[in-house]
């Protein structure tokens, strides 16, 4: 069986340490780690994570076994919480990633990676030198949802030119990555079905979730909490996630003020750690993903909370995000037409609780996976 390397910023439960990481990126990788390993090949993850350590301390290099065809290897390095240990800790990863891939790559090896402006330069040299096939997976755009020097930003063009085919998650990152039209498949998140842990609450009320950022700038939580206020006593509306002490303070006084006012039950109930998620999640009947529509990354990112409300087994009521809008998902979930509170309540009443979600993610997992065959196939 082929082995194909995927590299990228990954953790898993299964390695010794806990990594420096985007969890949603992570859990993205393992679940294109898995369709990729449904065309018959081995499947071998380069993590170029930190573990997370604050005293100065080595690590030895790690192999873990994830599944049955996929494993990850996490380069040895040197760790510390001072700036100038963790500079040299990340040259010395990619020194050892680059000899890695001189010994391990030959011509038209297939390499898959998840796009990131900290290796662009040592892919593009990567490429040059072995004649590789490279499957560029692009999340976002760097340069269009933060600020890059120009410089940086032509090389992630050109990092984008020299790719042989790409890994998308929205049809309008697509568009506008892949104007040659090279293969690409969209793969919008993770559509593994996890089992079901708990059953759903039953005290008569209807129970809505808002989970996610705090950020005051996106107002995702902010807009849940308000909305409240014009809900029935039929409803009691959950709110978890993460934040500032100052964004955490913030949200509390909203919930606090909101009660005042509201017939509707209203309860924070911190941050869920990652093990107990799930049971958490699939108590609950409605889900809210309140991205704002108007961001740049609403154009290109798909909310990875609308498929994790949806796998386990919640109705999602989003806002009219553009890449949401435009996916094959959106028939299958509800939408607000404005970013007001009374607007938001109004839709949250009208949601049906009589979904299918699981057996649709389902069919996309399904689906995916079949076409991830045709896809290596025409690579």
């Amino acid at each position: 069986m082929d082995e194909l390397l995927y590299l990228g910023y990954y953790d898993t439960l299964k390695s010794k340490y806990r990594h420096f990481v985007s969890p949603a990126g992570s859990n993205k990788m393992d679940y294109v780690a898995d369709v990729l390993s449904s065309g018959e090949k081995k499947i071998r993850i380069l993590s170029v994570a930190r573990p997370i350590q604050s005293n100065f301390s080595f690590f030895r290099s790690e192999d873990v076994v994830v599944s049955d065809n996929v494993s990850a290897h996490f380069f040895n390095t040197f760790v510390c919480d001072k700036k100038i240990i963790k500079v040299l800790s990340s040259l010395w990863i990619f020194f050892s990633l680059f000899l890695y891939l001189v010994f391990h790559l030959k011509r038209n090896s297939i390499l898959v990676v998840y796009h990131s402006m900290a290796y662009v330069e040592l892919i593009i040299l990567v490429k040059k030198l072995f004649h590789i096939k490279l499957i560029l997976e692009v999340e976002e755009v760097y340069s269009d949802v933060s600020f890059v020097s120009l410089s940086k930003s032509k090389k992630e063009q050109r990092l984008f030119l020299i790719a042989d085919s790409y890994i998308f998650p929205t049809e309008l990152l697509d568009e506008k990555v892949n104007y040659s039209k090279k293969p690409s498949l969209i793969i919008y998140g993770n559509y593994s079905l996890p089992h079901t842990q708990r059953n759903k609450i039953d005290d008569g009320k209807i129970h809505v979730i808002y989970s996610g950022t705090f950020d005051t700038r996106k107002g995702g939580a902010i807009t849940a909490i308000r909305a409240a206020e014009f809900l029935t006593s039929d409803y009691h509306v959950h709110i978890t996630g993460m934040g500032s002490e100052k964004q955490v303070a913030e949200v509390e006084r909203e919930i606090d003020s909101i009660r005042e006012k509201s017939k509707c039950v209203i309860s924070y109930d911190g941050f869920i750690k990652d093990e107990e998620f799930i049971p958490y999640l699939q108590q609950f009947h409605i889900g809210i993903s309140s991205q704002n529509p108007d961001d740049k990354l609403s154009s290109s990112c798909f909310p990875s909370k609308i498929l994790m409300y949806m796998s386990n087994g919640l109705s999602v009521l989003s806002s009219r995000a553009p890449a949401v809008i435009q996916s094959k998902i959106s028939p299958f979930i509800y939408f607000y037409d404005n970013s007001s509170a009374k607007s938001i309540a109004d839709q949250i009443m009208k949601v049906s609780l009589d979904n299918n979600s699981r057996s649709i993610v389902q069919k996309f997992d399904k689906l995916c996976k079949n076409e991830m065959i045709s896809f290596l196939a025409d690579i």
